[in-house]
């Protein structure tokens, strides 16, 4: 083989060596890649990954007092938060090295580093609801 081919198969070799160096640190650093949220007075707990995607979920006998539709929609707030925690966890164990194009795909299927957890207020009594200022 010549020298110029030998050369570029080592460079090869050593970009992936490096990048799979980087991928190893970065599924060490995601751990589970999930996060929990807790309603105000803990009757409810949601555990999600990115994304949303749920991963289990634990309701009390206190509960069920919000009724089908109220507990439905405590789940949901609860499993965006939980979401958007896991997704900003997963995004930053990714970023060291990842490749713009990539970041650029990860926002574009709704994975964004910037997504902030929906504003909360606690109502009289204890429950976390949405912030009604927003519309």
């Amino acid at each position: 083989m010549s020298d110029r081919i030998e050369h570029s198969i080592s460079r090869a070799v050593e970009r992936i060596a490096a990048t799979t160096e980087l991928a190893d640190a970065a599924v060490a650093r995601l751990g589970g890649a999930t996060a929990t949220a807790e309603s105000g007075d803990g009757s409810v707990t949601v555990t999600a990954g990115p994304g949303g995607r749920l991963v289990d979920v634990r309701v009390s006998d206190r509960a069920l007092r919000l009724g089908p539709e109220g507990l439905a929609r405590e789940i949901r707030r609860l499993t965006d938060q939980a979401g958007s925690r896991a997704t900003q966890r997963m995004r930053g164990a990714l970023s060291p090295g990842l490749d713009p194009r990539v970041e650029s795909r990860l926002d574009w299927l709704g994975l964004r580093a910037d997504e902030e957890p929906d504003d909360q207020v606690d109502d009289e009594d204890g429950w976390s609801v949405l912030d009604r200022r927003r519309g």
